[in-house]
């Protein structure tokens, strides 16, 4: 068993890695750099900062590793001695049974189903950031359009268009647009929409 494992660690690290590295390289040091500043240890940075901008990565890493390393008959058939895993099992039967057949089934049933919630969890969560965003650019909209109209009204001179579109463009800078975010977990959509829109 030790060997075995020891092997199937070995040849899927590379994909791991290959998964990983990049994202890794993409995070902003000064996020880690700021992390440090506010008093967090080298474990906490790690778990609040790294972990989550590479979780992604990771879980395309550990897929593709489960799946070649799954799938693998020669290192496993060379490095386990006594030991079976499913690929030598499957080869020791000599001939396919409607065991091997169930068992492919349920196997593409399991791992299309961890994918396929995977999917709408992150669409889920996409479309609510979304939704939430433009609802705030919105509103940010309604009030410099509302603030505009009431400077332009007071005026008494007539301003030309180039007066307009500069008084239009200091009144939007002067209102901060901020996007909140919303822990999405706590409540439905529905009750959510009710809830923000206003």
């Amino acid at each position: 068993m030790g060997t075995l494992i020891v092997s199937h660690i070995l040849f899927t690290t590379p994909y791991v890695i290959i998964s990983v590295l990049p994202r890794l390289k993409n995070i902003d040091p000064s996020l880690i750099d700021a992390s440090f500043d506010l008093g967090a240890k080298t474990f906490k940075t790690l778990k609040n900062v790294i972990i989550p901008n590479i979780k992604g990565a990771m879980f395309v890493g550990a897929s593709i590793a489960f799946a070649i390393s799954f799938d693998d008959f020669i290192i496993s058939y060379l490095t386990s001695g006594s030991v079976e895993n499913v690929s030598t099992h499957i080869y020791s039967i000599k001939r396919i049974t409607p065991i091997v057949y169930a068992f492919g089934t349920i196997l593409v049933l399991v791992v299309t189903s961890i994918f396929s919630i995977k999917l709408i969890v992150e669409f889920r969560k996409d479309r609510i950031a979304n939704w939430k965003e433009n609802i705030i650019i919105k509103n940010h909209k309604k009030i410099v359009k509302e603030e505009y109209k009431k400077i332009i009204s007071l005026d008494s001179t007539k301003m030309n268009f180039i007066d307009r579109q500069k008084l239009k463009t200091s009144i939007y800078n002067d209102y901060d647009l901020k996007i909140i975010a919303i822990d999405i977990s706590k409540e439905p959509i529905d009750k959510m929409r009710g809830k923000y829109e206003h």
